[in-house]
């Protein structure tokens, strides 16, 4: 927030947002329980910069007993939960991202189909490059109801969760997947299950009975229906193996043979020197943008982390 020149933020509302009418919101706690909050100079920044600010009274919603502590109080359940709120933005369809992705299609029709598909009713978000999640909560896109998020609430007050059969013992969903079927995929706890990665799922893929329980009681609320995307598109990598789970292969690394570097809309965790990113040629305008990460092949393969994509403009 300290250097909102330079952010991913300023760059989606200034070359995508605004030249298409589409307004770029972000989601913060309010002041009486926000841990850090935003100051007057960088709330006159963002309404300068266009971008509308939405405060929300809770950061973790209210959790049913029945999830055992250590999952309740995760390192992801509050940064993953407070994403919810965007299931109740009174917009007619949005797409979410979080502020570490770099969003850079070569035109605005990708960003403008999926703005169609969620406003006719479909839930769509994609895996970390196919890797170690069903789901990554760091991008999904829908048509939003305070109702809908109402019922993820009520969902939530009477869930239960367990290390071994994930939501309300309905099993984890695929995961590792070795290849563009189900046949050859992991369906076992993984990274942040507990968490976003694992809820979302259950909402949205899953036919939990507790939901639509939480959607009847909720008046005017409708499910979504869940679809996924091309995670080497939509939240592109190209690491060779997924980081603290080293059988699992990273199945973008095809995309030059393919010839579809042109087609990512989105980019995560970008190494130079490998895939799209070998050179400027394949990667085009996004090679003087993104922060691009030195080699890993010596990276322990049995940890993972996060860091900024964006490269800041000089």
């Amino acid at each position: 927030m300290d250097n909102l020149e330079e952010s991913s933020l300023l760059h989606v509302q200034r070359t995508w947002a605004e030249p298409n009418g589409v307004d770029v919101v972000l989601i913060i706690p309010a002041k009486d329980v926000a841990r850090h909050q935003i100051s007057g100079t960088q709330r006159w920044a963002l309404k300068q910069m266009g971008v509308k600010v939405h405060e929300v009274s809770w950061v973790r919603p209210e959790l049913n007993a029945g999830i055992p502590h250590w999952a309740a109080t995760s390192w992801c359940v509050d940064r993953d939960f407070f994403k919810l709120h965007a299931l109740g933005l009174e917009y007619k369809a949005i797409i979410f991202y979080d502020s570490d992705l770099y969003v850079n299609p070569t035109s605005f029709d990708p960003l403008s189909a999926v703005f169609n598909c969620a406003y006719q009713g479909y839930f769509l978000a994609s895996a970390l490059h196919g890797g170690f999640e069903p789901l990554a909560v760091g991008f999904f896109a829908l048509r939003p109801a305070p109702a809908l998020l109402r019922a993820a609430q009520r969902f939530l007050r009477n869930a239960t969760y367990d290390e071994e059969r994930s939501w309300n013992q309905l099993g984890f969903g695929p995961w590792g997947c070795l290849d563009s079927t189900d046949d050859w995929c992991l369906r076992s706890v993984h990274v942040g299950a507990e968490c976003g990665q694992g809820l979302f799922y259950n909402l949205f893929y899953r036919a939990d009975a507790k939901f639509w329980s939480a959607l009847e009681a909720e008046a005017a609320s409708v499910r979504p229906l869940g679809v996924m995307l091309d995670g080497c598109i939509w939240l592109y990598e190209n690491a060779i193996r997924v980081p603290g789970f080293p059988e699992v292969i990273n199945p973008c690394l095809d995309l030059v043979s393919q010839n579809r570097c042109s087609e990512i809309v989105v980019y995560h965790k970008v190494i130079q020197g490998r895939g799209c990113a070998a050179s400027p040629e394949l990667l085009g305008e996004a090679w003087t943008k993104l922060r691009l990460h030195p080699s890993d092949a010596n990276d322990s393969l049995y940890t993972f982390f996060t860091s900024p994509t964006m490269k800041p403009e000089l």
